[in-house]
Order: C-alpha cells, then structure tokens, then sequence
C-alpha cells in the first residue's frame, strides 16, 4: 500500500483514538476531531480505490451477523455499533494466531479442506447470493509462502493491540463489548468465523486462518474467550428458582453443590422469583424444607417490586380522596398470598369501587374474576400487572401464568398493565437499591429468555441462561434476547467460577 495513503490512515486513527476518553461527554471538539478522523480515512479508501485501507476482517464479521440478524427477523445494531465488537474478535485472532508454530501446520495444510457440509451451509446462509459466492474464488496463498513470510506476519500479529485494549476504549465510548450487548448469539458468532470470508474476496486475516486450516479451530477459541470473560467483574448472581433451582417440588441435584461452591469463592448471591401465587413467607419455608438456608433479606419477588413502587411518592395511582390523598382501594386478581401481602401494605383490597387494578399469577382465577377484571380494566382505572411469565413449569409440562392472563384481559379491554418483575427495569433497579451491587457486577441466572435475560438485555448487567428449565437451545434462533453465556444447568455454570 502507498506510503503516503498510510500516513493518511494513521493520521485519522491517531484522531479517533485521542477522541475517545472523551467522546461520551458529547463535547464539541471531541466529535470534531473523531469525524476528521473519519473523513480522512474516507479519503484513504477514495484514493486507493478500494474499502482495504479501512475496511478489513471487522466489515467482513459485521456485514455477516447484520446479514444473519435480517434473516432471523431481527434488527440488527447500527453498522458502527457492530464494527466495533468485531474489532475485538479481529484482534482476538490475530493475537491467537501469533501463539501458533507454523512448523506444526505442513500436515495441516496438506489435507486442507473446506468446512464439512460446505456447499450446503453457504446456501443456506446466503440465499440467493449463495450461488455469486460459490463462484468467486478465494485469493488463497500456498503453504510455503506463508511459511517463508511468517516472520512478517508474526511481527504484524505482535503489532497489534491486544484485544482488551480496544475493549477499554469502547467502554469508555459506552459501547458495546459483547455479543449479548448486541444480541449476537453463539452460533451466529462461530458461522461468522468460518464463512464472513466469503462474503468479500480481500485477503484479510481470515483468509489467512482459511489457508491454514484453521477457520474451525478459532471459531472455538472465539466462542471460548467472550464465554470465558462473560461474567468478569460480576459480584453477584441473582437467581431465578423455578426451572433453575428446582421444578416445582423437585430440587435440581447439583442445586446444593453449585450453592456451597458459591460460598466457598465468596460470590455473593439471592434468589428472585417472578412467581406471585405466594408470598416470600412460602418460598422461604420452601427453601428450608430443601436444605437450602436463605434469609429474607436474600430473597426478592415481582411482588416486592410493585409494592415498594406503590410505597414511594411517585409510585401512588389511583383515585384521589378530597384531602389530596392517594385512593388505597385495590382489585386484585390473584390468589390469597397476594390479596395478603397488599393487605399487609396497608391496603384495602375489595371488588367494589377499587382505585387501581392489580394482576398476579392467579391460580384461583374463575370466569366471574376474570370477568370483573375486565370490567375495571375497560373502566380505564390504573392497571398493574405483577409479572409477565406466560407459563408456569410443573412437572410434566406448564400452567398458564400471569402473563398469559394479561393476554386473554388485552383481547377483551383492549389494554395491557405495565409489568413490574422480570424484565422490568423496576427490578433491575430495585435489586441494585437492595442488594448494595452496581449494575455492571449483577447477573440475572435463568431459564426464560423473555425474563431472566431480557434484565440484563440493553443493560449493564449480564445474563446466563440455564437449559434445565422452560427455554431450549434452539429457541435462541429467534429470540431478541441473547444470554452472556449458555450452560445446560448451574452445575456447568460452576465452572466458569
């Protein structure tokens, strides 16, 4: 590449990444200097007639994950946004690939072959581009002349910032740094590795892993190093229970050993339940009846999220009395255990000339109930709903839950409540009032993709799906929630602690 087309290009990094630190606050000359930065590598690509002076393995990755995202029904983040995560798995690579002794690779090379079931993954994930990309060949270079320049491309690899350095800088820039930031799942992430090449016939550095054999190899170690890092900087793990810890009155085996692991490292840790049917009396009782010691300062519920959003200034609804206080009246729609922690709270629950509506998992729910709840709903009184799961797991299958109650009154009155349990931001922001823990050092562990890690989505925070519960593995291929990191039950989420 011509010198002064390089200098052109380490001109604008040297302007973007003095920008920055800086470049959250949204200051003036900040912005300034990074969009210099942008023109001038603009005006490299202008002048040499091609993306290549700064468009290389990171494109090639986000281009592949928008394609992908766009085929699954997903909305993919801003090009930007993307770019700046596959930088990280760029440079992932090539710091992977210094690590590697060429002269170990000759027997490698020599059965070089393409990924098995090629052909037929390349039309799949391309579609009617499928046939154009088949076509086009790859610039592959022999053996022997990687070999030869090794040297070089070691030095270029050793050259690079590590990849924590970059991920540093996007943080700094409140950006995202992992795949679940973006809803990237694990699947999407390795086919990246092995197939983005194809997407662009440029020499990149997967290429080069292509001719070396090695596109399958680091895919793994991709998957393995954001699935290794996933919880760092966690402080605290917050735990779903049913379908986690047990499913229904079925204590998981592996529940107690994955508990005294957390005590013996010292990783702080409470339960969460969305479930309303009962109160925090019950599960406690129920935890002790498991040999599982729980205080109930460790142990939170959807429920205790609505009530001390009631129990605030800015939380009171309803009705409004002459003197200018706040009606206490309130229809709820669920069991006993609800209807008595409200009246515990100080509030008059009724089915007459009620202030305010409140949806639980109602268990005991009847036609007359469900009638009366419509009724109020339409009536255009406040609307709360306690947690929005649609099922309940039991042993044997699934119960409706409070969500899919919300669903049946939203057909008849037309309104669906605002919803204060997972993944309301309410909790996430009442866990970090509770429990002491900022953000970034919580993690919500769970089986459900539209709660436990639809918290953390978009968040600080992370999530861990567990697979001993309501969601499969392939429900990952259409959800807009994507977890931290999978294991199939708390006992494989011991080793990552």
């Amino acid at each position: 590449m011509p010198k002064d087309i390089v200098e052109i290009v380490e001109n604008a990094l040297e302007k973007i990444i003095a920008g920055v630190p800086r470049i959250a606050e949204r200051d003036l000359k900040v912005i300034k200097s990074i969009t210099e930065g942008l023109i001038l590598s603009g005006i490299a690509m202008s002048l040499y007639k091609d993306s290549r002076p700064a468009s290389g393995t990171e494109h090639h990755l986000s281009h592949f994950w928008e394609m992908r995202m766009y085929a699954q029904g997903k909305v993919p983040a801003l090009h930007g946004i993307k770019v700046g995560l596959a930088t990280i798995v760029s440079l992932f690579m090539w710091k992977e690939l210094a690590k590697i002794d060429i002269n170990n690779l000759q027997t490698k090379c020599d059965a070089i072959k393409l990924p098995s079931k090629y052909e037929e993954d390349i039309r799949q994930l391309y579609g009617i581009n499928a046939e154009q990309i088949l076509q086009t060949t790859n610039p592959n270079l022999p053996f022997e002349h990687i070999k030869t320049n090794w040297e070089a491309i070691h030095k270029i690899a050793e050259g690079l910032p590590p990849p924590r350095e970059i991920e540093q800088m996007l943080k700094l820039a409140s950006a995202p740094v992992r795949p679940a930031d973006i809803n990237l799942s694990d699947d999407v992430l390795r086919d990246s590795v092995i197939y983005a090449r194809d997407r662009k016939k440029t020499y990149t550095v997967l290429q080069l892993l292509g001719d070396l054999n090695l596109l399958e190899d680091f895919a793994d170690r991709v998957s393995n190093y954001f699935a290794k890092t996933a919880l760092k900087g966690v402080k605290c793990l917050v735990l779903d229970m049913d379908g986690t810890i047990y499913l229904s009155d079925y204590l998981f085996p592996f529940t107690k050993n994955f508990l005294e692991h957390l005590s013996k490292i010292e990783m702080n840790h409470v339960f969460y339940t969305n479930n309303s049917s009962q109160n925090k009396s019950h599960y406690l009782k129920k935890l002790e009846r498991m040999d599982i010691p729980c205080s109930s300062d460790k142990l939170f519920m959807s429920t205790d999220v609505l009530l001390s959003y009631l129990s605030r200034s800015d939380g009171k609804i309803g009705t409004y009395k002459s003197d200018g206080t706040p009606g206490n009246r309130v229809f709820v729609a669920g069991t006993k255990a609800l209807m008595q922690d409200f009246t515990d709270a100080g509030y008059i629950v009724t089915d007459t000339n009620p202030d305010f509506v409140v949806l639980g998992f109602d268990t005991d729910m009847d036609y007359e109930r469900l009638t009366k709840l419509c009724d109020f709903v339409r009536s255009g009184l406040p609307y709360l709903g306690v947690n929005m799961d649609y099922n309940c797991p039991i042993d044997g299958g699934f119960i409706p839950d409070c969500g899919a109650l919300a669903a049946a009154v939203e057909v008849s009155a037309g309104i669906m409540p605002e919803f204060f349990g997972k993944p309301s931001t309410r909790t996430l922001d009442y866990l970090i009032e509770k429990t002491g823990f900022r953000e970034e050092e919580l993690c919500f562990v769970g089986d459900r993709l539209y709660t436990d890690i639809a918290s953390a989505s978009g968040k600080k925070s992370r999530s861990v799906l567990v697979l001993s519960g309501e969601t499969k593995l392939e429900d990952l291929q259409t959800s807009d929630f994507i977890p931290d990191l999978v294991v199939s039950d708390l006992s494989e989420l011991k080793e990552y602690f």
